[in-house]
């Protein structure tokens, strides 16, 4: 009795182990939730533009965290406060916008045009403070100008 009950635990032991073993990655195409939503071009919060990446690409520099908000979701960024002058304007230009935002007459949109930044966070002196933990807000946009 004591070698089978021995044997059923050893099983289970086994059992626990290989489930708890590697996960297979989502596949390629596979972003919904990663990095915004299918209708977005965003590509997820990949390891290598993570906080960790971007303090040993820039030793010694202040590397601050924000977020950008689509569709209800908020999504990490970084900047690192001596490659911008402090405003939306002038980090679109910095490696630290590895996804795309670009601006589009006086739009900041994302890299497939869907989502623009509210006007509170354009111009050089935008009512929103753009600092360290900040939720930088959209909402939709379309190539026409105006919201979908």
């Amino acid at each position: 009795m004591k070698k089978l009950i021995a044997l059923v635990l050893a099983t289970l032991m086994l059992l626990g182990l290989a489930a708890c073993g590697k996960k297979d990655e989502a596949p390629a195409g596979d972003t919904q939730n990663q990095q915004g939503n299918t209708a977005t071009s965003e590509e997820g919060d990949p390891a290598e533009y993570s906080m960790d990446y971007w303090a040993e690409k820039y030793p010694g520099e202040n590397i601050c965290p924000f977020s950008i908000e689509i569709d209800g979701v908020e999504y990490s960024y970084y900047r690192v406060s001596g490659l911008d002058e402090g405003t939306m304007a002038t980090w679109i230009k910095t490696p630290m916008n590895w996804n795309g935002w670009h601006l589009v007459g006086n739009d900041i949109v994302n890299g497939d045009e869907t989502y623009k930044m509210t006007s509170d966070w354009i111009g050089d002196n935008p009512e929103q403070s753009f600092s360290s933990g900040c939720t930088v807000t959209t909402e939709p946009y379309s190539s026409s100008g105006t919201e979908k």
